[in-house]
């Protein structure tokens, strides 16, 4: 259980980061391409932190 704590807020620490970088070079495209990356860590993280385990179904 604190695995998946831990996990989920390295994720929207990474997502952060991606998300605040900006490098000229990249020009525009590279860093909307950053800008996506870092949105999909952070929507990953909200996801291994609030997503509830389905108990099974017994028959």
């Amino acid at each position: 259980m604190r695995f998946k704590y831990v996990t989920g807020i390295l994720a929207i620490i990474v997502g952060l980061i991606f998300f605040g970088f900006n490098y000229d070079p990249l020009g525009t495209i590279g860093n909307v391409v950053i800008h996506v990356i870092g949105i999909v860590f952070i929507i990953k993280g909200l996801n291994i932190l609030f997503h509830k385990e389905r108990q099974p179904i017994e028959k």
